[in-house]
């Protein structure tokens, strides 16, 4: 019997002389396990029946791509929300299906193919063509990458995971700065909206910092109207659906909040009140902002009318998100807190808080001291 030796991961294995390649270089069977009684007893089935028990790597028949593509179907789509499987295959779809590394033999792959793959990728967006792919998009696809060798180690296609020896490229490309609108801005913006079909949800977005989803799936249940208050407990996205098979179709997926924090209350000005009462009486489903046969809205239709409002309104287009970055905006400039804010908002930490708006304290700070300068300045 072969000698069994242990790898840094635990792993325990043996090497089995199959002879050489055309090349003269030695060839070997790897069998491997976590436990080492279970790898003896693969080796003794390994020697009655040739590796019956375990693939042979010199065999192996699978790419990565087709890899990938199995361990995402076998392993992943069954525990992860629809919308984070979406994503994954978002990212097989783009970068590693039909690409000349997702073409490779799993076996033959090497960490400086992966090491060069993930250092080169670009991006494939419609507005961001050939720019260097968003350090966020990279992280997840290391992710998935780390956990395909993963299970193909657990099924004895490749000896060890080439993806542990792999750090991730510094990234260059500047991160997005979070954008608010100034309140001449956002007073242009609120005039726009009356030509817009759903007025009164982009004018709530700004005046509660709901987020898209959770505008879509608000319920007239959660809008206490004697309280002053809407309850943020679901959001809803239309997005990809994938079976066990991999057939796709679109449809609107419910999900609660990320987080606890998520699960919240926000106060309604008593300036929207009027309209909440006026919208209430012209609907008859239960959400608050829906199509004409009362199922939710899209994100698409959402998108379109808010850049038609900044087209009509005369400013430069920023994201849908950026109204809930004003909403934060002018809360703080108000002197609102960062606990208060954090609450409001639904982040799970505060931290998260502090880093988005700490160039707005920074600005506030500013304004501050001007004031204490024109105020003592009297005084001297």
């Amino acid at each position: 019997m072969p000698n069994i030796h242990k790898r840094k991961d635990g792993y325990y294995y043996v090497r089995i002389p199959i002879g050489k390649d055309e090349d003269g270089k030695h060839q070997y069977d790897i069998i491997f396990d976590k436990k080492k009684t279970v790898l003896e007893e693969k080796l003794k089935d390994y020697e009655k029946n040739k590796g019956i028990n375990g693939e042979r790597l010199d065999k192996t028949p699978f790419t990565l791509s087709e890899w990938t593509y199995r361990h995402l179907f076998n392993s992943v789509h069954a525990n992860v929300s629809a919308s984070t499987f979406n994503g994954y295959m978002s990212l097989y779809e783009t970068h590693i299906k039909d690409s000349d590394i997702g073409n490779m033999k799993i076996k033959d792959i090497k960490p400086m193919d992966l090491q060069n793959f993930l250092n080169n990728l670009k991006s494939k967006g419609k507005h961001t063509e050939g720019e260097q792919l968003a350090a966020s998009s990279v992280r997840k696809l290391k992710f998935v990458l780390s956990n395909t060798f993963k299970s193909a180690m657990i099924n004895n296609l490749v000896a060890h995971n080439p993806m542990d020896y792999i750090k991730l490229p510094k990234n260059t490309k500047k991160e997005k700065t979070r954008t608010a609108l100034t309140v001449k801005e956002q007073s242009a913006y609120i005039k726009a909206c009356s030509s817009e079909l759903y007025e009164f949800l982009y004018i709530l977005a700004l005046f509660t910092g709901m987020r898209m989803g959770e505008l879509i799936g608000l319920k007239w249940e959660y809008v206490d109207l004697k309280r002053k208050v809407i309850t943020i407990s679901e959001t809803i996205k239309y997005t990809t659906v994938y079976d066990s098979e991999g057939h796709s179709h679109k449809e609107h997926v419910k999900k609660a909040p990320k987080s606890e924090k998520g699960k919240r209350e926000i106060p309604i000005p008593k300036s929207l009140l009027t309209k909440f009462k006026e919208l209430q009486l012209k609907t008859t489903g239960d959400y608050v902002f829906s199509t004409s046969n009362g199922t939710p809205l899209n994100q698409g239709n959402i998108n379109r009318g808010h850049t038609a409002i900044c087209k009509r309104a005369g400013i430069s287009h920023i994201p849908f998100h950026s109204l809930r970055h004003t909403y934060a905006t002018r809360l703080l400039e108000a002197g609102e807190n960062f606990k208060t804010l954090q609450e409001l908002l639904g982040h799970a930490d505060i931290s998260t808080t502090m880093n988005i708006y700490a160039h707005v304290l920074e600005k506030t700070k500013k304004n501050t001291a001007d004031k204490l300068d024109k105020l003592f300045s009297k005084m001297l």
